[in-house]
């Protein structure tokens, strides 16, 4: 017991200051969020198969904060004692990226595991990139998406 915690001692101290402060917030948020009762946004919902998702921004520089946010979250699942879940990944990643206002995607999906069993999944895309819930999109059926920008308003700008 005691060599786990001083291993898990050991990769906080190894962080940067503004990294530290980040895990410190995720873990809060994850424990804060983990037994809230209350219906959790995770943006505004855009159905699937819509033509405004085409129209998502996308910048060619590579935001450090959005690295910083998936960092802070795995190691967050890593070393929570709660059994943290996908949904609780695309929650916190929605909750530092909305913070910044930096644009993403949540997708809700299903895949079908065995003759009568449905296996759920979330995983939030940031600049076109997977940042929670590593896995196999095309192997599942987006049933939501949500996001944090106005896509219906940009559209009707343009």
């Amino acid at each position: 017991m005691l060599s786990i915690l001083l291993r898990k001692g050991k990769t906080f101290i190894q962080l940067d200051n503004s990294r530290k402060r980040l895990f410190l917030s995720a873990y809060y948020q994850a424990t804060i969020q983990f037994f809230k009762k209350e219906k959790v946004s995770y943006g505004p919902f855009v159905m699937p198969g819509d033509t405004a998702i085409d129209t998502f921004p996308t910048t060619n520089t590579k935001h450090p904060y959005i690295k910083a946010v998936q960092h802070a979250i795995r190691l967050t699942k890593k070393y929570h004692p709660l059994p943290l879940k996908c949904r609780h990944e695309a929650r916190l990643a929605a909750y530092f990226l909305r913070k910044k206002n930096i644009p993403y995607f949540i997708f809700v999906g299903f895949i079908k595991k065995t003759s009568a069993k449905l296996e759920g999944h979330a995983w939030t895309v940031c600049e076109g990139k997977m940042i929670t819930g590593r896995c196999k999109p095309s192997d599942f059926q987006v049933t939501q998406i949500f996001t944090n920008i106005n896509l219906r308003k940009k559209m009707q700008s343009t």
